[in-house]
């Protein structure tokens, strides 16, 4: 389920169906008919119900680079920050059926790591060091 506005009030039987949720955008304006779903707080609930929960900003809706700034607002809406992370990383691979080539840093997979001063979901956190393909594409 893509989107999952008001996905956290079934969040029981998705999690019985194994169902994953796509969640967002979580920053956008409320002003549709449909807009009284969209809760900040539904990604953290939804994880803790055991639904399998990634994070999207619809991009251009919202650009990607604002995908860490989504997870935070999650993690500070309750949102594990484990799970905030998973959501932004694995599951959403999971759920589109490639998480056996991403998601992860386990061996096999194709995987970028950027390192970061602090905890991935402190927005204050600044990018250190990128490493793509192996080689290191940024140091700060």
């Amino acid at each position: 389920m893509d989107h999952g506005f008001g996905s956290e009030l079934i969040a029981e039987k998705l999690a019985e169906k194994n169902i994953p949720v796509i969640y967002g955008p979580l920053m956008m304006a409320k002003k549709s008919s449909g807009a009284k779903y969209i809760s900040d707080k539904a990604p953290g609930i939804l994880s803790s119900k055991g639904v399998k929960t990634s994070i999207m900003t619809d991009h251009p809706v919202i650009p990607g680079k604002y995908l860490r700034l989504s997870a935070a607002v999650a993690v500070r809406n309750g949102m594990a920050p484990a799970e905030a992370l998973k959501a932004i990383t694995r599951n959403p691979a999971e759920a589109i059926g490639i998480g056996e080539r991403l998601g992860g840093l386990e061996q096999g997979k194709d995987g970028d790591l950027v390192l970061l001063s602090g905890l991935p979901m402190k927005i204050k956190s600044i990018v250190e060091m990128v490493i793509i393909n192996g080689e290191i594409a940024y140091h700060f």
